[in-house]
């Protein structure tokens, strides 16, 4: 997810005390392998 985050500049680590606020922020879509039905399961 990091990566793609930052596509335009190459790749991105994310260390563990900055891993919630990167992800709080994201969609549960830009999870890798998250299709709709498990998107539909997760928002519920």
């Amino acid at each position: 997810m990091a990566t793609n985050h930052m596509r335009l500049y190459g790749s991105l680590t994310v260390e563990k005390p900055q891993v919630q606020p990167f992800l709080d922020p994201q969609s549960i879509r830009n999870i890798p392998q998250v299709g709709d039905v498990t998107y539909k399961l997760l928002r519920t």
